[in-house]
């Protein structure tokens, strides 16, 4: 086993066992920090980094009290609806 993959796990699990959440995190973060509150589709967008990756990012962010779900809903590519994500107020 090399890091979080092991050594059976397809590539993708040895590429996605790489990355550095805790900078995905912050990024997730700053970006939500400069444009406001934003669904993930649209942080993927502005970040460049894959949907896959940023949508696992956001649930340790609001349990932190960092990122809080505004209520609001906007349709995302799908045509169905995606919670806007902001930064709380104070933070």
């Amino acid at each position: 086993m090399s890091g979080l993959a092991r050594n059976t796990d397809p590539d993708t699990s040895h590429e996605a066992a790489k990355l550095n959440t805790t900078t995905l995190e912050s990024r997730v973060f700053e970006v939500i920090n400069a444009n406001g509150p934003m669904t993930t589709e649209e942080i993927a967008r502005a970040t460049g980094i894959d949907l896959q990756s940023i949508t696992p990012r956001i649930a340790p962010l609001m349990r932190l009290g960092i990122l809080v779900d505004t209520g609001i809903r906007k349709p995302g590519a799908s045509g169905r609806n995606r919670r806007v994500i902001g930064v709380k107020n104070g933070v």
